[in-house]
């Protein structure tokens, strides 16, 4: 397995076999950012070590989440990421973001945790073969995958945080399409995007608009976004 390269301006909190956690920005910030890195320990077209500065928030911190051994968290214990992450979070607000396998996680933890705001930009619904039978990518990290602690995101979505997804038409239908329809929910599909749709929103100069948006209630994502996306309750 790769190392994971260190980011310059980021402090470790804790490492080990399974998990990283590291913190850039101040650490008494009152609004602190949770990144749930995705499976190549990046976040997409969102580098981590971007995160702080492109997002434009004031005020906010970052924390990085790392699941090191690649299982769509089921190598780790939720309790074990929550000790380790309360002394960081206790009293401030927290959001969570993430890319891919990052925005699995970016969702997971709102079960645990007492998140404002879940942004997550093509997120897995399930890796189980049971459950998305038709999901062809990323078998070799799925394979490895010995014991699943969580299947699926079904019971992480909860009444107090507010959800925002932002998938790709072509190649993430098989997971867009299983997340639930609920009222503190806006799943979005960009037409004409696949998996990388992060990195098409960062080419259309838009991603620190959307991200911002979707963190402070400030700005229209249906404007921000376009015509080209699509809310996923309004598809057929």
């Amino acid at each position: 397995m790769p190392d994971i390269v260190p980011i310059a301006g980021v402090d470790l909190i804790h490492e080990d076999d399974a998990l990283r956690v590291s913190r850039s920005g101040d650490p008494d910030a009152p609004v602190v950012t949770l990144c749930f890195t995705g499976l190549l320990q990046r976040m997409g077209a969102i580098g981590p070590e971007e995160f702080v500065g492109s997002a434009g928030l004031d005020g906010a911190a970052a924390i990085f989440v790392t699941d090191k051994t690649r299982s769509w968290f089921n190598s780790l214990s939720a309790e074990r990421v929550v000790d380790l992450l309360a002394p960081h979070v206790a009293g401030r607000r927290i959001n969570t973001l993430g890319n891919s396998m990052g925005g699995f996680g970016a969702i997971w933890i709102t079960r645990y945790l007492p998140v404002s705001v879940a942004l997550a930009f093509a997120p897995q619904y399930s890796m189980h073969p049971d459950i998305v039978p038709d999901e062809t990518r990323w078998l070799g990290a799925r394979d490895r995958i010995s014991s699943w602690r969580y299947p699926s995101l079904d019971g992480h979505f909860v009444p107090a945080t507010h959800y925002v997804t932002i998938s790709g038409n072509t190649g993430d239908r098989v997971q867009w399409t299983l997340l639930p329809k609920l009222p503190n929910a806006r799943h979005y599909v960009v037409t004409d995007a696949d998996h990388k749709v992060a990195a098409v929103l960062k080419r259309r100069g838009i991603l620190q608009d959307v991200i911002v948006a979707a963190f402070t209630g400030t700005g229209d994502l249906d404007v921000l976004l376009g015509a080209d996306a699509v809310l996923r309750d309004r598809q057929g």
